[in-house]
């Protein structure tokens, strides 16, 4: 009883943490109780309990907001932040090369989690740091894809797949057909796939055992594509984060 007791309130956090987006950064208590789909007397027990040990904090106009200790305690032992400390040269080593949007992104479970955006020019509406895209409709889920395994291939591709634009690839048939070209070129090239407007081409990250652990990525405005030199200058930064892996791990 009390194991599941402690699974509930485990869960019930995370909802109160999932609640909070970049279009709401500061909830009120009853607002905050909706989103996470929580009775308000619950809510207003965990997160005073929440407040005090600094995962929550007051905001203005009576409003609760995530506390900086959950950030804290975030980048604690984590590997992402190695991976986001050995590719940040190297993601603005292109941002100056390209002069175009440059992104960091790894597999988390069944969605891309998005670690790092460096902006160039007017900023793109989605695909932002700490968002989550589904893996079949970006550069970065897709070239990811072409390198997992084949059951986590097939659990991919035998879910329904949503069509986030009108030239987001939803034919699981046609998406394995295209994830052996991804492969062999190391390239995904997607036009429009994400946003309309915009093309996206992405490349894998090793990590330092030799696995692919991430993703950069460029995005061009529609009509701006230059995959040669965006080719070219993708498979350098990816090999110099590994080499880069490589090194820290050797230390």
């Amino acid at each position: 009883m009390e194991e599941f007791y402690s699974e509930s309130v485990m869960s019930r956090v995370v909802r109160i943490i999932d609640s909070f987006d970049r279009g709401a950064r500061a909830l009120r208590l009853t607002d905050l109780a909706n989103r996470a789909g929580i009775p308000l007397p619950t809510t207003h027990r965990l997160v005073a309990e929440m407040l005090s040990l600094g995962l929550l904090e007051r905001g203005p106009n009576r409003t609760i907001k995530l506390g900086n200790r959950l950030w804290e305690i975030a980048l604690k032992g984590s590997g992402l932040l190695s991976l986001r400390e050995a590719a940040q040269p190297h993601l603005e080593w292109l941002l100056k090369s390209l002069r175009v949007h440059v992104n960091l992104s790894v597999l988390d479970n069944y969605s891309v989690l998005f670690l790092e955006r460096l902006q160039y020019g007017e900023p793109v509406p989605s695909g932002r740091t700490s968002e989550r895209w589904a893996i079949h409709d970006s550069s970065s889920g897709l070239v990811m894809l072409a390198f997992a395994p084949p059951e986590y291939q097939e659990f991919i591709l035998s879910r329904p797949l949503a069509r986030r634009s009108a030239e987001t690839i939803v034919d699981p048939v046609q998406l394995r057909k295209l994830l052996p070209g991804i492969r062999r070129s190391r390239i995904a090239y997607v036009p429009g796939a994400g946003l309309e407007g915009y093309t996206g081409l992405a490349t894998p990250i090793l990590g330092a055992g030799g696995d692919v652990i991430a993703s950069v990525s460029v995005i061009y405005p529609r009509g701006t594509e230059q995959p040669a030199a965006a080719t070219e200058a993708l498979l350098i930064a990816a090999h110099r984060i590994h080499m880069a892996l490589v090194n820290a791990s050797n230390e």
